[in-house]
């Protein structure tokens, strides 16, 4: 609206005023275009007191125009600010860019660094590092192996890593380009010392033609070694150990049995013969010793029985338990039909194991099942699940059940839960040891008064 006044006022203007109007703005310079209503409004104003004109229409006309130019900035502000933005533009982009030069200048000062400290964890490393040239000479080492070796460094340089420490074991060619296996060797210092050590060599590539080199790495392992040595000795000990107290207990087992027989014996004869010239006293006295004599037999023969798992051969074959399990309730017939017990079996798996030995088991297993009853007649069922390389057989009763605080310490020799069922207390601890020899796993879930399910889980081959 401005522009469009300004030139019209420009039309009634001499054309001389226009000239000089023109010199003016030459001398000025160019203006931003938003701001060039103030400068044509300027040389307007020129024109407009050249030409005829009445005062009264030049003053309205001026004062209309001025009210809207009044508010533009002047053109020395707009220089200003134009150059104040400018440079400061200049410098916010100068700041933002950083020569590539000084980039890599600082990547390399890091590269540096790290060198160096990697260079540091290699010199004061505790394992002996030894540069090899490709023939195996030593051409450098750090702090870890002259503390290893105790030698001055011109009496380890230009020496065979061989020579050095005293082994005529041939290490894979640095050429190969392969790594050498791990060698154990006894190595005696200069100093007399005697070290077990532990010696690896490695190739080093990355130079600049196709020269492979080498690092040693040498750990000092004596003290492992001879821990290692301890524990074997400690081991072969206990090895000696366990077998004379099998030994004896084996020995002193059978020195029992015969005492304990004989009082057996005895005490069933006066029974028999005396009873009724015995009074109450006399009977309860009689039926306590032929009851302990006879409990003490059973002890003594289950506690060979457990030794003589240790003593025996384990002859494994593959062993189908359908023939074991049946042959095992053809021997327990009497006390099925006693107690009036129903036994279900499914199909069996083939199993890898010793035939007696996993007869044993379920013998024990079955016979503690009808044992532990409560007053209604036993249910016991097996079956088992068969994976690729196991088996695992369950045995199932509804007797009296475990409490749960008690699942560990049956498998315990001679740990009985209740004392008023007959047994020795050995029965589980012979078949866990039975399943140990078959590298196996038996556990069970119970809970008291709901009864008892065992698992049993044996190689299938």
């Amino acid at each position: 609206m401005v522009r469009k006044k300004i030139e019209a006022l420009d039309e009634k203007a001499p054309v001389d005023s226009a000239e000089k109007n023109t010199a003016k703005k030459k001398k000025i310079g160019k203006v931003p275009e938003a701001y060039s209503s103030t400068v044509d409004y300027q040389v307007s104003e020129q024109k407009i007191s050249a030409k005829a004109k009445s005062d009264k229409e030049i003053s309205a006309e001026k004062n209309s125009v001025a009210k809207v130019a009044a508010n533009e900035p002047s053109i020395e502000k707009i220089a200003v600010e134009n150059s104040t933005i400018e440079n400061s533009a200049n410098e916010n982009s100068a700041n933002e860019r950083v020569p590539n030069d000084d980039i890599s200048g600082a990547r390399m000062s890091s590269f540096r660094g790290h060198k160096e400290l990697l260079a540091s964890i290699v010199e004061y490393s505790s394992d002996a590092i030894v540069g090899l040239s490709p023939t195996g000479d030593v051409l450098s080492w750090n702090k870890g192996a002259r503390d290893l070796f105790r030698i001055e460094d011109k009496e380890a340089i230009g020496q065979n890593i061989s020579s050095l420490i005293s082994t005529k074991e041939k290490l894979v060619p640095l050429s190969a380009g392969l790594s050498s296996d791990t060698i154990e060797h006894a190595f005696t210092r200069k100093d007399g010392q005697a070290l077990d050590l532990s010696i690896k060599v490695y190739p080093i590539d990355g130079t600049h033609d196709d020269t492979v080199y080498g690092a040693a790495i040498i750990r000092d392992i004596t003290v492992q070694k001879q821990a290692e040595k301890e524990l074997l000795l400690m081991s072969q000990q206990l090895v000696e150990t366990n077998k004379q107290l099998e030994e004896y207990a084996w020995v002193a087992a059978h020195d029992l049995k015969e005492p304990l027989r004989t009082m057996g014996t005895y005490a069933k004869l006066v029974h028999d013969e005396y009873l009724p010239k015995l009074d109450a006293d006399g009977k309860q006295m009689l039926s306590i010793i032929y009851g302990s004599a006879t409990s003490a037999l059973a002890r003594i023969d289950d506690t060979l029985r457990y030794s003589s798992l240790s003593k025996s051969t384990f002859n494994a074959e593959s062993v189908n338990l359908n023939q074991v399990v049946k042959t095992v309730l053809m021997d327990l017939q009497k006390a099925i039909t006693e107690s009036g017990a129903v036994i279900s079996t499914a199909k069996l798996p083939i199993v890898y194991g010793n035939r007696d030995m996993l007869a044993v088991l379920f013998q024990n297993l079955i016979s503690n099942a009808i044992k532990f009853r409560r007053k209604v007649a036993p249910e016991i069922r097996i079956k088992s699940k068969v994976s690729t390389t196991m088996a695992v057989i369950t045995v199932q009763d509804n007797g009296i059940g475990v409490d749960q605080t008690d699942h560990e310490i049956i498998f315990g020799m001679f740990k009985r839960l209740d004392n008023s069922y007959p047994g020795t207390g050995l029965g589980l601890s012979i078949a866990k040891r039975i399943i140990d020899l078959h590298k196996g796993k038996i556990w069970l879930s119970s809970e008291a008064g709901k009864g008892t399910t065992f698992y049993i889980q044996l190689p299938t081959s």
